[in-house]
């Protein structure tokens, strides 16, 4: 008996670079959508170290990752994020267009990249419907999760930054005594006042003393 031929879909799967494990982690494609941006974009290789783009900066595009690894940068001392191999970044750009960068995309190895553009994506929306809009709400999904693990992050920096200055503290400022609001505070209340810390809706911190 002659062996069986295989089917379009498993030579495509067969090519696909492995999953990290299954179905697929929140970021990474199924093979459906990974085969869909593939074959909308130019494929560049990238060097590791290479500025993809700066966080500020207007996006145009997105980026499919095929092999490496991509480091997101979010600065203001929030923790980076490293992509691997069937992620994706930078889709906010095409999502609702002349989107501000929110973060600085660095190559953390150096990589195989699809770069997908607005004609690309415009494209796809025509002839894959279905399947974008797939790949569209579960992006939406990763971004809402995202943002509320930020708002915990940055509440629980808050907390910590508030114990910190209650407590005192060794300073790394030239000059700096390191003792923290604590001494503030006993002086304040020798002379039987009320010292208050508090965030700004601006942001930083605001120490208010009521004599």
């Amino acid at each position: 008996m002659s062996p069986i031929a295989p089917v379009e879909g498993e030579a495509i799967a067969a090519t696909l670079p492995p999953r990290a494990q299954a179905p697929h982690l929140p970021r990474q494609l199924s093979d459906a959508e990974f085969v869909m941006l593939r074959s909308a974009g130019p494929s560049r290789r990238v060097a590791a170290g290479e500025v993809l783009f700066r966080k500020g900066e207007l996006g145009h595009n997105m980026y499919i990752i095929e092999t490496g690894e991509v480091r997101l940068d979010f600065g203001d001392g929030l923790p980076t994020k490293v992509l691997g191999p069937r992620e994706y970044f930078g889709e906010l750009a095409l999502f609702i267009g002349n989107h501000t960068r929110v973060a600085g995309a660095i190559t953390h190895t150096a990589c195989s990249l699809r770069v997908v553009e607005y004609p690309a994506f415009d494209h796809l929306l025509e002839n894959e419907p279905a399947l974008l809009a797939q790949f569209m709400r579960r992006s939406f999904a990763y971004l809402v999760a995202s943002e509320q693990q930020l708002i915990a992050f940055l509440k629980r920096r808050n907390e910590d930054l508030m114990q910190t200055l209650w407590e005192g503290g060794a300073s790394d400022k030239p000059g700096g005594m390191g003792i923290g609001l604590s001494v503030a505070r006993e002086i304040v209340h020798a002379h039987n006042g009320r010292i208050s810390v508090a965030n700004r809706p601006s942001g930083g911190a605001m120490v208010c003393i009521e004599l």
